[in-house]
């Protein structure tokens, strides 16, 4: 006597499909995870490299446009900068740092931050690398620090950027 055939799956067979399947899954899910990790870590070096380089561009823009370096003195070193420019616009102009930004202030008016709550700039310096009775040549250093609030790997970034400009005569 003939055996009937039966359609269907064998208990082995449906096992072997769902472990495949479940293999296929995780490596798809790890590909994810690790792409949307680089992406962040992308994301956030980008930003302070972009935020550390405008920085850098508008300071070295107002020393070569000042008509004065007031501060610091040739040969001198300081956490700020204070700049003459009657031409350019209310004076002094002032580059500082407050509670982790860079700030510019331009006469008496509110400080404007040049860089935003992303970022954490530290170790700002101004050195006048002028000799006496030469034009004043500013170099400026700082470290910007992307804000880390969760604590991720990927959010992890730090880079010190330098610049310097002369004092156009």
């Amino acid at each position: 006597m003939k055996r009937p055939a039966r359609s269907g799956f064998t208990l082995i067979e449906l096992l072997l499909y769902v472990g495949i399947t479940s293999i296929i899954l995780f490596a798809i899910s790890l590909f994810f995870s690790v792409l949307l990790q680089s992406r962040i870590k992308s994301d956030t070096v980008t930003d302070v490299e972009q935020q550390g380089a405008q920085a850098v561009l508008v300071m070295t823009q107002a020393i070569r446009n000042a008509d004065a370096v007031n501060a610091p003195l040739p040969g001198a070193s300081a956490s700020s900068l204070s700049l003459t420019t009657s031409s350019t616009g209310p004076s002094p102009t002032v580059f500082s740092l407050s509670g982790g930004a860079l700030t510019l202030t331009q006469g008496v008016a509110v400080p404007i931050a040049l860089t935003n709550d992303r970022v954490i700039v530290s170790a700002l310096t101004f050195t006048n690398l002028a000799r006496s009775g030469t034009p004043d040549i500013i170099r400026v250093s700082f470290v910007l620090t992307a804000v880390n609030a969760s604590g991720r790997a990927e959010y992890s970034y730090t880079q010190m950027f330098v610049g310097s400009a002369q004092k156009r005569p």
